[in-house]
């Protein structure tokens, strides 16, 4: 049994002894076992919000499960109705394998797939496949909310490691990433609180629009 406690290879030699005969003579067979630890760790890296200046957005929250996926989720907090907001998911690929999506597989769900507030720029990375340590950061989405309220945004890609034969041997590998947007649509309303009712100043008999020295006018802004 090959249970694997590290990444990459490993090796054992086995030796079976035996007698040939009864004069004392012995012979050996030597047996080598070679075997591959293998570990699919693709992550979200970072989140940056191109309408502020590629600012950060606080770190994604990951999420993992044993049912084989691993989940991100990114809040990229309040956006004013009318406004937008566009995102970049930046990945990297920090396990000891390629990361590729079973034939370009990638799937919305949840209000992400009937949310119109949500729009995919940049669809996730076409290319065959992320070499190991490798950051891609091709997923852009953007969010125009057209209603008040929260709005999730859900997409997954589905890994090929298990899938058209790479390496059928990988149980504990994931299949699924899953990428989690929160977003809220706001109105802001202002509001003057503690408004003074009457405002008197000093009679100024030259101007009515005038202000005498030592004096100013009031000036309520918001």
């Amino acid at each position: 049994r090959f249970r694997p406690r590290q990444r990459g290879s490993d090796s054992a030699d086995f030796r079976l002894f035996s007698t040939v005969d009864s004069t004392g003579g012995s012979e050996s067979l030597s047996v080598r076992l070679r075997g591959l630890g293998v570990e699919q760790q693709f992550d979200v890296e970072s989140a940056t919000s191109d309408s502020m200046n590629n600012s950060q957005i606080q770190p994604p929250l990951a999420s993992f499960a044993q049912r084989g996926y691993r989940k991100f989720t990114v809040d990229i907090g309040c956006v004013r109705l009318g406004l937008s907001r566009t995102v970049r998911i930046a990945f990297r690929n920090k396990g000891n394998l390629p990361f590729a999506v079973w034939n370009q597989f990638r799937k919305l769900s949840g209000n992400g797939a009937s949310d119109s507030s949500f729009f995919i720029v940049r669809e996730f990375t076409k290319g065959t496949s992320i070499a190991v340590d490798e950051k891609d950061s091709s997923l852009t989405v953007l969010f125009k909310p057209i209603a008040e309220g929260d709005h999730v945004f859900t997409y997954t890609l589905d890994s090929d490691i298990k899938r058209a034969g790479r390496i059928p041997t990988a149980p504990d590998s994931v299949e699924q990433i899953i990428v989690e947007i929160k977003a809220r649509g706001i109105t802001p309303s202002v509001k003057i609180a503690n408004a003074v009712d009457t405002v008197r100043f000093p009679v100024n008999p030259l101007d009515r629009k005038s202000t005498r020295l030592n004096s100013s006018h009031l000036v309520i802004s918001y």
